[in-house]
């Protein structure tokens, strides 16, 4: 190579190093729905944060006055976050974030949830993650849930992968080691490349009018697809302290309505997000197999012979909702 090629391709790739680093223009989205303790935890977080957002949305009903009050006393009592109220009538955190996201500009969009506190370096390791990389379109990170014991620790090193048979392996609240990439992120600390994530969105048909379990999944699957790249990194921290749902979705024993519908998710994401012997592989190994939570005959025969007598009702919901699924992705 002469060296009047050398220079121009050093020049070339110091041009692209500077291209790659310069800031981004971040959006952040919040849903929220009558936790005020919570949200007042999360914006005092935010409000101590090294890199500030660009665009603060808070997705909230027109009724829910509790957040509104919170919203309105901390504008009054602070400048920094440049928030703003985003209405939503419909229930739902699809519809939040689908609300969310519609008015959001930014290079990219950043979501949490009320009930955490993102650390100060958190949007700062967001934002250089697509920085040192241009081929990244989706950064998440480690939740830390706090529980009254304390910090839920029970390292993994296996986290946000999804076996070619449709098991969901999550963790990315106990995720350790390096920043890997990953098929899916965890929806309480998760960013996404604004102009690709307006273009896919999120999926209006998940079922449920509260959490709709599931909707990470299919939003990851949906991007997975496309052939692009999530990066899961354990630095990018927030504390996550899981508050009470006012919905079908409410924490704890999953009602038979909350079941199906988380079901239905499942399915209609792993099914909808894969093709061919794929599809079928993953039908078959839920039907023979399964897990806990949606059982298949093995998952059965292992209840059954620890004296759960209730997993027979729960099969036949799982089955039911899988069914529907099956039939919303490949309609006859």
């Amino acid at each position: 190579m002469s060296r009047e090629n050398d220079l121009d391709s050093r020049r070339s790739v110091a041009l692209s190093a500077e291209t790659a680093r310069k800031p981004l223009f971040m959006s952040l989205v919040i849903p929220t729905y009558r936790r005020p303790d919570d949200l007042s935890r999360c914006l005092a977080a935010m409000e101590k944060s090294f890199r500030l957002p660009d665009e603060f949305l808070i997705v909230c009903r027109p009724d829910d006055f509790l957040s509104r009050d919170v919203i309105a006393k901390f504008l009054t009592n602070s400048f920094i976050l440049p928030i703003k109220i985003i209405d939503v009538l419909e229930p739902g955190l699809t519809a939040a974030l689908i609300a969310g996201l519609e008015a959001s500009i930014g290079d990219v969009v950043c979501f949490t949830d009320d009930d955490a506190a993102p650390h100060q370096d958190w949007l700062q390791k967001i934002e250089e993650c697509y920085q040192q990389d241009a081929s990244v379109v989706g950064v998440g990170g480690r939740d830390l849930v706090h529980t009254r014991a304390g910090v839920i620790n029970d390292p993994k090193t296996q986290v946000g992968i999804i076996s070619p048979f449709g098991r969901l392996i999550g963790n990315h609240h106990l995720g350790v080691g390096k920043a890997r990439v990953v098929d899916v992120l965890k929806g309480v600390n998760m960013s996404y490349k604004g102009d690709l994530l307006r273009a896919i969105k999120f999926d209006r048909r998940l079922k449920g009018t509260g959490a709709q379990v599931h909707n990470e999944l299919a939003l990851g699957l949906a991007i997975r697809g496309e052939g692009r790249k999530l990066v899961y990194d354990p630095a990018i921290l927030v504390d996550h302290y899981p508050a009470e749902r006012f919905d079908e979705d409410a924490r704890g024993p999953q009602s038979a309505l909350a079941l199906s519908n988380a079901t239905f998710n499942l399915f209609f994401a792993l099914l909808g997000g894969s093709a061919g012997w794929n599809r079928l592989l993953i039908w078959q190994w839920y039907q023979l197999v399964g897990t806990s939570t949606a059982p298949g005959l093995l998952q059965i025969c292992r209840s059954l012979m620890s004296g759960d007598r209730d997993v027979i009702r729960r099969w036949r919901i799982v089955r039911a909702a899988a069914r529907d699924a099956n039939k919303a992705v490949s309609p006859v």
